[in-house]
């Protein structure tokens, strides 16, 4: 007769099986004593599904986790709300209980709530880049996980989640132990850094942070940052702070520059019209510092969902790594009514701004997006948008020639638009007195670059907007109009 020994065997055999196949498989008599078997087995099996199209596999327990972990949600205003329970399964997989509640972009490509490793919602949460590493740091031993995240198998990054994950990206926490240390943070009723503060304080923080002590966000990013808490009492914000090396080298100038340019980047594009993240320079201590705002934190205890289109490309659409273009992998989106047509022009826009003003790092993990009600994306604040191929190579400063981008087939105009934005930009770097002699000269070289490729003197904005052209087929043309720029010259 068998028993649930043989039913586990059967299941880790052949994960996500029918009722059927497996009552073939174990050579049990009827429908009726295979319901009964899962019935003894209890939480040794998860059930995926309803009536005839339900499938089956073997529970795991992960690390000592259990076999059911229950996710949280943090809305806008502080509250935490259960939502879902992860029942990892066999060989390596975790299936979402309740998946129906769920909105679109969390229940995973088969649209069950299935996933073969780490659900869709849980790539940008887990611990990554500068200060994935200063999380491991602090919590490998005892984890009991690789003192590098890049080491992580999908299991360890789920138990740093749910052991230590109450200040990751996005709005979800993990497991009953990383919500009570939520609740815990919470206690403690942080004021924050009083603006004033900052000079003295982001220093220390600093030091902190690349001694691996300062506790810190899951945001991933290999500049070295750390997270804090800014703001005058009663108007507290969560922010990520880079900041420059101490020493005086031109490579350290140079990440000096950076921080700053960075921080000019995100101005213009908010300046016309395109959402970029609130940045502001503070210097102290020998350094200088970028605060910016996290976009996935209301005030003070309050979250928001997000998903960069690393996530979504990997879990949805697959745009194959030859090409790696943003605007590829949004056009994807698109088509299967992720995004909207607006948003990809806008999209489109903001990666050509980013070619011209040499960004050689716009990963897929730097573009996030807003998940909807109605199981759409919008455009999160742009980040990490700055001027990476002039950044140091191994400590040491190399030649960069600046090459214009050349316009795509059929995108002109919205290069024109771009190289209008990018030459303000290059002009406002070369203004900037923050900013060394030496950069702001390649800056001038660099706007009057653009100014000769694309005709504009003087340079003026281009504000973008869509319009459509048939509204069976969603498509969109660009239609451009030049107003005065703020950082621009005038002619």
């Amino acid at each position: 007769m068998p028993d649930e020994a043989s039913l586990l065997a059967a299941l880790r055999r052949a994960p996500l099986s029918g009722a059927d196949a497996l009552i073939r498989a174990i050579g049990i008599g009827s429908q009726a004593s295979f319901s009964r078997l899962v019935t003894r087995a209890g939480d040794r099996v998860v059930a995926v599904g309803r009536a005839r199209a339900r499938r089956y596999a073997a529970a795991r327990d992960v690390h000592g986790l259990g076999f059911r972990l229950p996710l949280y949600r943090i809305d806008a205003t502080g509250a935490m709300d259960r939502i879902a329970t992860l029942r990892p399964y066999a060989p390596g997989g975790i299936f979402v209980d309740d998946p129906v509640r769920l909105p679109r972009w969390m229940k995973g490509a088969r649209g069950n709530g299935t996933f073969d490793g780490l659900p869709v919602f849980l790539l940008d949460p887990r611990p990554q880049g500068f200060l994935g590493r200063t999380f491991a740091g602090r919590h490998a031993a005892e984890l009991r996980v690789p003192a590098h995240p890049d080491e992580w198998t999908d299991d360890d990054a789920l138990v740093a989640l749910a052991r230590a994950g109450e200040d990751v990206v996005g709005d979800l926490v993990v497991g009953e132990d990383a919500a009570n240390r939520v609740h815990a943070r919470w206690a403690e009723d942080a004021e924050g850094i009083a603006p004033g503060e900052r000079p003295r304080a982001f220093p220390e923080l600093a030091n902190q942070a690349i001694g691996g002590i300062v506790p810190g966000p899951s945001a991933g990013g290999e500049q070295p940052k750390f997270g804090a808490i800014v703001g005058e009492q009663g108007a507290p914000r969560h922010v990520l702070v880079k900041f420059s090396p101490a020493e005086y080298s031109a490579p350290a100038r140079r990440w000096c520059d950076l921080l700053v340019c960075e921080h000019l980047a995100a101005e213009c594009l908010r300046a016309n019209g395109v959402a970029g993240v609130e940045s502001e320079i503070v210097e102290g201590g020998s350094r200088v510092f970028l605060q910016t705002t996290r976009f996935d934190r209301v005030g003070a205890r309050g979250r928001r969902a997000v998903v960069s289109l690393a996530a979504m490309n990997g879990e949805y659409v697959g745009t194959p790594p030859s090409t790696r273009k943003w605007s590829d992998a949004v056009e994807r989106l698109a088509s299967d009514r992720w995004v909207d047509r607006a948003t990809v022009s806008q999209v489109r826009l903001v990666e050509t701004f980013g070619r011209f003003i040499a960004n050689t790092d716009m990963d897929f993990a730097n573009l996030a997006f807003f998940p909807r009600d109605d199981g759409r994306l919008d455009l999160a604040p742009v980040y990490d948008m700055l001027p990476m191929g002039y950044s140091p190579v191994a400590g040491e400063l190399p030649r960069r020639d600046y090459a214009v981008p050349l316009p795509e087939p059929g995108h002109g105009s919205v290069w024109f638009a771009a190289g209008a934005l990018a030459s303000g930009y290059w002009q406002a770097v070369a203004r900037d007195e923050r900013i060394s002699q030496a950069f702001r000269a390649i800056a001038s070289e660099n706007a009057v670059a653009i100014e000769r490729a694309n005709g504009v003197r003087g340079v003026r904005a281009v504000t973008i907007r869509c319009v459509r052209k048939n509204r069976r087929d969603g498509g969109v043309r660009i239609v451009t109009a030049l107003t005065p720029f703020p950082y621009a010259r005038r002619a």
